[in-house]
């Protein structure tokens, strides 16, 4: 049965590479989480697409990952054909930047 969640969800084909999204981390494994995005499939963030990976070296992903956790992240890559989304936390290049105000003497 289809609940509503579902019907809701973003089609994979809507998300685009380098889409900004905020999403929750649902699971935490050995190479990195999942996280939910209001899309039909979970995205996926690698552990050295974290912001904090490198923090503490030689830490695992569950040092730095946690169940609940919201986090800001972009489309890496989209596979509409296999149904997976890869996700980074790192801000890909070429995007345009938070305005600054710039001092005036």
């Amino acid at each position: 049965p289809n609940d509503e969640s579902d019907e809701d969800a973003i089609p994979l084909e809507e998300i685009a590479v380098d889409d900004e999204l905020w999403g929750e981390i649902k699971r935490v494994t050995a190479y990195g989480g999942y996280v939910e995005l209001g899309a039909e499939v979970d995205g996926w963030l690698h552990f050295m697409d974290h912001p904090e990976f490198g923090l503490v070296a030689g830490a695992p992903p569950s040092e730095y990952m946690h169940v609940g956790n919201r986090v800001r992240v972009w489309a890496a890559d989209v596979d509409s054909e296999r149904m997976r989304l890869k996700l980074t936390a790192k801000r890909p290049p070429g995007l345009p930047g938070p305005r600054r105000e710039i001092a005036r003497r």
